[in-house]
């Protein structure tokens, strides 16, 4: 059964999944947002390309600093709560 591109249906996964690989999922973040390690609430103070630091809303003289990789393999798993 075509659809009204005239692709198969399996066509059609194989082009999303070959869209997916080009172009992963990446969640959008600003300054100011709120994330959670576990329990406790952070809030994004800085990030860039390679980095994101990240401040403890409850005691501000604690921060922690991520790659962005590993920030964001985090996210993927498990996106409620990130890291």
């Amino acid at each position: 059964m075509e659809n009204d591109i005239g692709f198969q249906p399996q066509q059609c996964v194989e082009i999303f999944r070959g869209i997916a690989e080009l172009y992963p999922l990446r969640y959008l973040y600003n300054e100011g947002d709120v994330v959670y390690i576990g329990a406790d609430k952070y809030e994004i103070t800085d990030f860039d390309e390679n980095a994101v630091s990240l401040r403890n809303a409850e005691f501000p003289l604690f921060g922690k600093e991520y790659s962005r990789e590993d920030f964001e393999e985090s996210s993927r798993k498990i996106p409620q709560t990130t890291i």
